[in-house]
């Protein structure tokens, strides 16, 4: 149901984009952040979402959207947009792992934000000894 209501309009099914206002202006500029800053996660964060929800390119889509990840891989949102499109390809696991990351990412982000500097800061705030372990864990690798 989800492909008809993508493709469904007056031309058979053969829409291969969405005619959202704004849509192209994003593309286009995402494509000169890239072309500034090659080194930067953010261009091919949004020139992949973009690509994969406006044009349909999901190939396209993912393989910014990996570039994106590899460069950087402690970014929520860079994950959140790569778990989504992975969603959208059917590849729950690897989604769901991924929104994982991006949670995870959020949440150290945020106490990195609030908090002293006392590494105690995030084991107090697990509620149980699963959470307290990855918190700390993800921790650990961010501030390598």
């Amino acid at each position: 149901m989800a492909q008809f209501w993508l493709t469904n309009d007056s031309s058979n099914g053969t829409r291969d984009t969405i005619d959202i206002p704004g849509w192209d202006s994003a593309l286009a500029d995402a494509e000169k952040a890239i072309a500034l800053a090659p080194g930067l996660a953010a261009g091919y964060a949004a020139r992949g979402f973009v690509r994969a929800i406006y044009r349909f390119d999901f190939a396209g889509g993912q393989v910014d959207l990996d570039k994106a990840v590899a460069l950087s891989p402690r970014d929520a949102d860079v994950l959140h947009r790569s778990a989504v499109l992975l969603g959208i390809l059917g590849k729950l696991p690897a989604a769901i792992a991924r929104e994982e990351q991006a949670r995870a990412a959020r949440l150290w982000s945020s106490l990195n934000d609030r908090r002293p500097r006392d590494s105690r800061v995030p084991a107090r705030l697990g509620h149980n000894a699963g959470c307290r372990k990855a918190i700390v864990a993800w921790g650990a690798r961010a501030e390598r």
